[in-house]
């Protein structure tokens, strides 16, 4: 079961189990960041964070309870935690895509994802 634990100080694990993310058929995980990429992996068969049950749940509980971006208890802290898991369930040495357009300095890819994926000696094949 993929679940969402609301609390800020829970450890990675109580976010979701990776291993139970399904991959989009015939496509697997994939990276984005900037206008359009989630968009553009989706249609070329990849599974995005935001496509997860993990992901969903925490978009709903950000846009219900009308969290911010940055500020106490903001979405900017959630979507970190949640990413780092995405990446970290990425297995050492093998190859995800990364759909990027002009990310911005302090986004989600740049501050969690690709430290964690070039730590593990990920391929980042860029589309």
């Amino acid at each position: 079961m993929l679940f969402f634990v609301a609390n800020t100080n829970a450890t990675n694990n109580d976010f979701f189990d990776v291993r139970e993310v399904v991959a989009a058929k015939g496509g697997g995980r994939a990276f984005f960041s900037g206008a359009g990429t989630e968009a553009r992996a989706i249609e070329q068969g990849y599974q995005t964070l935001g496509q997860t049950r993990a992901g969903r749940n925490l978009q709903n509980l950000i846009d219900s309870k009308n969290i911010p971006w940055k500020g106490p208890g903001n979405a900017e802290y959630m979507w970190n935690r949640l990413s780092a898991t995405w990446a970290k369930g990425v297995p050492n040495g093998s190859s995800v895509p990364v759909f990027l357009n002009n990310p911005r300095a302090g986004s989600v890819w740049l501050q969690t994802e690709l430290p964690i994926l070039q730590s593990k000696g990920v391929n980042l094949i860029y589309k």
